[in-house]
Formats: C-alpha cells, sequence, structure tokens
C-alpha cells in the first residue's frame, strides 16, 4: 500500500497480509524485481523499485505498477529518471483529484523521456546505484546499533540486570537506591507550538521546524520538511529545543519518537523531552521508545488518538540513581555516536547522488569522468 513506500524503499514491516489463496487468486499482481511502484494519490513524489527483499508482494489497489523489458530503456535507469524534480512537478501538474492529487496509468503512459542509448543509462544507473548500495550498508550497520541499544535499555532497566544486580538489595522488587517516578523526575516535558501559516515571512528560514511528518524511522532526525524565521519563531509559541532533545507524536499517530539531531523548534502535535543533565540524553530517548506502548493505550480523543503533558504523570517506573545512569551513559553514549555519524555519511550521500541525477541525465556530466571521481570518492 502507498504507506509501505518509505524513503524509496518498500518496507513490509508493517504491511497488510493476505491468505496463500487469495494471494493465488491475485497472482497477476505479484511484483517482480524492478518494477517500480507509485501511490495512487497523496504523496505523488514517492516510488519505489523493487529489489530481491520485496519482489513477489502484491501490488495493492492503491498503488500503479510500471514494468518494462529491458530493449531500449533500464528499468533501473527510468527509475531514477522519474524521480527527477522536473518529472514529479509534471506528474503532480497532470494528476486530477477534488481533495488530493490522484494518479492514473492514464498520466504514468504520458510522462515524456528523454534517454540515451542503453549501455549509457546502464552506466548512469550503475553510478547512482554505488551510492544506494553504500546507503543500505550504512542503513544496516544503523538498524544493528539500534537494535543494540533498545536491548541494553531493556536489560538495565526493563529486566533490571544492571551491572552489580547480583549483590544489589531488592525491597518489594525495587533495587535499592532506586525510587519510582515518572519521566518529569528528570527531564522537562514541553510543547510547541506553529507561526501563523497565512504570513510569508515567518516562514523559509534558518530554523528547522519538527513536525509529525519529519518522523524517520531513525533514531535521529537531521532535517525537517519546513523552516521558520526568527522573526516567526518569536511571534509563535513554539520553542527552540536543543540538539538531543526527544521528540513524539501526540495527535493522530501517537508515539512515533525520534531525537533532534540540531537545535530545532517543533509544532503543537508532539511533545518535545529535555533531559535535566547531559548526561541523560540517551537514556531518556531509550525511556521514551520504551514508554510509548503506554502512551498509545490510554490516549484518547473525539476523532482521533492524543495524548496530553497529564499522560505523562501515569507511567510509573523504577528509576535509577545518578551513578548507574553515569555508567549507561558510557555505554550507550558510542553507540549513538555510531549512529549519529552514519546518519550524517547518509545525508551526504543522497545530496551528492540527487545532485549528480539531472546532471547526468542531461548528459551535462560526462558519465566516464563521474564513474571514476564517483569510485574515488566511494572507496
Amino acid at each position: 500500500m502507498p504507506k509501505d513506500i518509505k524513503d524509496d524503499r518498500l518496507e513490509l514491516k508493517e504491511a497488510a497480509k493476505v491468505s496463500p489463496k487469495m494471494a493465488e487468486k491475485l497472482k497477476k499482481h505479484k511484483l517482480k524485481k524492478n518494477d517500480i511502484i507509485f501511490p495512487r494519490r497523496g504523496d505523488l513524489d514517492k516510488r519505489a523499485l523493487i529489489d530481491e527483499t520485496t519482489e513477489g508482494s502484491l501490488c495493492g489497489t492503491g498503488c500503479l505498477k510500471i514494468y518494462l523489458p529491458e530493449k531500449q530503456l533500464s528499468t533501473q535507469f527510468l527509475y531514477r529518471y522519474l524521480k527527477l524534480p522536473s518529472v514529479v512537478e509534471w506528474i503532480i501538474g497532470q494528476s486530477i483529484g477534488a481533495t488530493m492529487e490522484n494518479l492514473n496509468t492514464g498520466t504514468l503512459s504520458k510522462i515524456p523521456i528523454r534517454f540515451p542509448d542503453l549501455p549509457t543509462q546502464q552506466h548512469i544507473a550503475g553510478i547512482l546505484s554505488a551510492y544506494d548500495e553504500l546507503i543500505e550498508v550504512n542503513n544496516q550497520r544503523i538498524k544493528l546499533l539500534e537494535e543494540t541499544s533498545r536491548q541494553l535499555y531493556k536489560e538495565w532497566f526493563v529486566r533490571l540486570r544492571f551491572p552489580g544486580y547480583e549483590r544489589t538489595q531488592f525491597v518489594k522488587g525495587l533495587p535499592e537506591g532506586w525510587e519510582v517516578g515518572t519521566c518529569h523526575n528528570f527531564s522537562d516535558v514541553k510543547g510547541g507550538g506553529t507561526p501563523a501559516t497565512t504570513n510569508p515571512i515567518y516562514w523559509d528560514g534558518l530554523i528547522k521546524f519538527y513536525t509529525p511528518t519529519d518522523f524517520s524511522d531513525e533514531f535521529f532526525c537531521q532535517e525537517t520538511e519546513k523552516t521558520i524565521t526568527e522573526i516567526g519563531f518569536k511571534n509563535s509559541s513554539t520553542k527552540l529545543f536543543p540538539k538531543y532533545a526527544t521528540f513524539i507524536t501526540a495527535r493522530g499517530t501517537v508515539g512515533n519518537v525520534n531525537m533532534a539531531g540540531e537545535p530545532m523548534a517543533m509544532n503543537q502535535s508532539c511533545f518535545g523531552l529535555i533531559a535535566h543533565r547531559k548526561e541523560d540524553h540517551f537514556y531518556l530517548f531509550l525511556y521514551t521508545l520504551d514508554m510509548v506502548d503506554f502512551l498509545k493505550q490510554v490516549a484518547t480523543g473525539a476523532t482521533f488518538d492524543a495524548v496530553t503533558l497529564k499522560t505523562f504523570n501515569n507511567y510509573l517506573k523504577p528509576l535509577p540513581p545518578e551513578l548507574v545512569l553515569d555508567k549507561f551513559s558510557q555505554l550507550i553514549d558510542p553507540l549513538f555516536n555510531q549512529i549519529e555519524t552514519l546518519q550524517a555519511q547518509n545525508t551526504v550521500l543522497r545530496q551528492t547522488r540527487d545532485r549528480l541525477l539531472p546532471r547526468l541525465i542531461s548528459g551535462k556530466l560526462s558519465v566516464g569522468a563521474v564513474a571514476g571521481a564517483a569510485a574515488a570518492n566511494l572507496a
């Protein structure tokens, strides 16, 4: 479904499932490697290229697919061509819909395409694929580091198997020196706000502005779709949250959690948590991830789920003393620092790849010269 297209990939972790019998009935919609899929409506700048890990899944009614024999046109080249800003703009301009853009096969079939000979297409796709592959390697390393961090937190603070727990006296299940409390015991929880959207001088400034649409499956949020100006910041109820503040969505889709990769403002659909001690930033982030299931259970709202400041008061949990938190920080900080570095590398790789894309396809850059430079940079 369209919701499963994320960052130019098909993410099947939360995808809907059908029975083998139903899959057989829908076999003509089975996706093959190198098929390209689009959402029919909504975010028409999204697309995904099917690979070995996602082939065999079914194209739902909310999506369209492109497949072609590679006689004149390389699918890998076409996939990247369809990501050109000018092509995306053309698709959106041609789409129809009363309340949102609506894409159909007729529109897709009319996309004007200019392309070089097949060997050149394959060279261009190969250059850009090298960037994609390195990004994917970094993503795999990030996921491993993130899972290690989560498990380390659970071992220490959920299972209570922290260093020295064997020699620690427990009273009614609580380790000596610990206390039961909430996130308010070691952090500040603050709401956000939004400058008036009708005033253009408040927008497109230098202050990054986090909203639920900026949520990323990765720990850190380093880029935001919107930015605000200094005057927009001063004329709204939003706040500037420091680097390593934790953001959690509180309306609609409750419980999406990110950490600010740099100072950012935030809208009113989220809460921002700031640790009292800088040593506890990453502990607070993992604590918040652990709190998500509770928040989702108690979220209430007339038309959509929501949490309020009072909700955080109801999540009671054993809290460790500073000595334990300091030891945890010594272990967890290097993991988060590696994650942050790898995410920053991926940002640079994506920016470089996306700058190369239009210049290679237009012929403004020589494929041979770029291939040599790219090989040296990616080595």
